[in-house]
């Protein structure tokens, strides 16, 4: 008996009929997609089969890809990037400016496959969760010390401190001196 055994129905797991799940979504996303259309054309004026060509539906994809697949904020992100790319190229270098729009897909894709957002997730995220722990160390290890008058800090205790706030050390005193003075 492999895993079939353990699976539970979703309409059971749901205590509904899974098909109208299905198809509530799929009309909200529809009334969406609808009200996005509709802001469209009231900003552009008209809508025209042209805007929906092979041209707009590959630069939506490298908007997508230049700002990150796996977020909003991410395509918010890439429109900005392209756009904004897109004008000083074709004002800068008027014949050149599709090979570097294509060169800008290229080597965003090539260097963050998960997008600029995926940067985020993967770089940011993990050094200031990192960071934040050690200064959550920092701040009890001094919170202990003002608790404890008597012990004073090592010298390695006050370099640790001194470099993780900013605080030039002064001498094997300094923290001392300093925690004492405030």
């Amino acid at each position: 008996m492999g895993a079939e055994g353990f699976l539970i129905p979703l309409d059971r797991l749901f205590q509904a009929e899974v098909d109208r799940l299905g198809e509530g979504g799929f009309f909200q996303d529809v009334v969406v997609a609808g009200v996005g259309g509709a802001f469209f054309a009231l900003q552009v004026g008209f809508m025209s089969p042209s805007f929906v060509g092979i041209v707009p539906s590959i630069e939506l994809v490298i908007l997508a890809a230049v700002g990150g697949r796996l977020s909003l904020v991410g395509a918010v992100y890439g429109a900005l990037i392209v756009n904004a790319s897109k004008t000083i190229f074709s004002e800068s270098f008027p014949d050149l400016w599709l090979f570097l729009m294509a060169a800008l897909f290229i080597g965003v894709t090539m260097a963050f496959p998960l997008g600029l957002a995926g940067l985020f997730e993967s770089h940011v995220k993990p050094w200031w969760v990192r960071n934040s722990a050690e200064r959550h160390k920092i701040r009890a290890r001094l919170k202990e010390l003002e608790n404890s008058p008597n012990e004073a800090p090592t010298l390695d205790e006050q370099n640790a401190t001194a470099s993780a706030m900013a605080v030039p050390a002064d001498g094997p005193d300094s923290l001392v001196m300093r925690r004492s003075s405030v």
